[in-house]
Order: structure tokens, then sequence, then C-alpha cells
């Protein structure tokens, strides 16, 4: 990211999407510069996005589909990091195509029993996976 880390997390106290994920982006480099409290600040975003009811897991992986950080197990890991990263870089593809000044800032699919809500940045992805049946 462009930001600097303690601009990134500064800019993640705007309550939207986009800033929670600017947030979760304070990579392990980051919080050798910032210590030890950069690394609460992700850690404590991500428990809170992961306390919302129906959130199934969350995923940062790195804009090749490797995971970074994640609570699924290891093959679902691996398999949405995949999948979601080709995607979410697809998608894009389609935005830039209809119109080069734009840029894709968030995908939301939503199926019978999951919604996958993918928030994609120049290095990493966000991605949720929650459960859309709940009321």
């Amino acid at each position: 990211a462009s930001a600097t880390p303690s601009g990134l997390c500064r800019a993640a106290k705007t309550p939207s999407h986009r800033r929670l994920f600017v947030l979760a982006l304070c990579s392990d480099a980051a919080d050798k510069r910032k210590g030890e409290t950069m690394s609460t600040e992700v850690e404590e975003t991500l428990k809170r996005i992961q306390s919302h009811r129906g959130v199934k897991g969350v995923l940062i992986c790195n804009s090749e589909g490797v995971p970074i950080r994640s609570n699924l197990p290891a093959e679902d890991e691996q398999t949405y990091s995949a999948l979601v990263s080709q995607l979410a870089m697809k998608a894009n593809n389609v935005v830039r195509n209809l119109d080069e000044a734009d840029e894709l800032t968030f995908l939301r699919i939503r199926s019978k029993k999951h919604e996958i809500m993918i928030a994609p940045d120049k290095e990493f992805l966000l991605i949720v996976i929650q459960n859309p049946n709940l009321e």
C-alpha cells in the first residue's frame, strides 16, 4: 500500500468496508516498524469482523492468492484464497474494460448457502464468508 502503516490505521477508523480492509492490511512488515500495537490493532479488527453474527470465516491473502491470515481450516483457506483471488482479478478487469479510470473496490457474491464479501487492494484481498440466511 502506498500510505504509511499509521496512515492506514487512521483511515481504518472511518466506518466502511473499505476502511476496515485497509486496517487489516497493516502487515507483519508494518508490525516490525510500529511494534506490538499495530499487530494488536489488526487482530482486534479481525476479531471484530469475526464476531459479527453469521460470519464463518475471514481470510487475508496476497494478490497472488497466497493466504496470509485466516481462521478457516487449511483446505478451505487454500480453496477460497485461490478461487476468490482469481475472481477478484477478473472482476477488476471487467470494471477496467468498462472504464479505464475506474477500479473495483468491493465485490459481494451471494448464494443459497454463503455470502462472500471481497475487498481488494493493490497487494491484498480481504475475504469474509458468512451465512446469508441468518435473520
